[in-house]
């Protein structure tokens, strides 16, 4: 995979894997997260969806298991950056501040969340 692959993951429940180098290393991540975890793998965009900036792929992870999933994607992300972001409800808060990056982090547009 690419050094400058991005995925974004949500605390409460999504995991967005994003990476300007195309899907190929987030579909692999995804199918690998899917298969170990079973979780729905959503639709793969090309182009930047929201506040992150590349394509990107949504995964469901219940809350119940995302302490090890995160734990599992920390050792296994094969050079994508991770964010984490909490899901409170605060779009601009928890995008710029209620945060955790596993790697090097990524400039948002937070200016889509007025």
């Amino acid at each position: 995979m690419e050094q400058d692959e991005v995925a974004v993951l949500e605390a409460e429940g999504g995991l967005i894997l994003a990476g300007r180098e195309g899907p190929s290393g987030r579909r692999a991540l995804a199918e690998r997260a899917r298969a170990r975890f079973d979780v729905p793998v959503g639709h793969f965009h090309t182009r930047p969806v929201g506040p992150h900036p590349h394509g990107s792929c949504q995964l469901t992870i219940p809350s119940a298991t995302f302490g090890e999933f995160a734990r599992w994607l920390a050792v296994s992300r094969d050079g994508l950056t991770v964010f984490a972001h909490a899901s409170t409800g605060d779009d601009l808060a928890d995008h710029a501040h209620n945060v955790v990056w596993f790697g090097p982090s990524e400039t948002l547009d937070l200016s889509i969340f007025g």
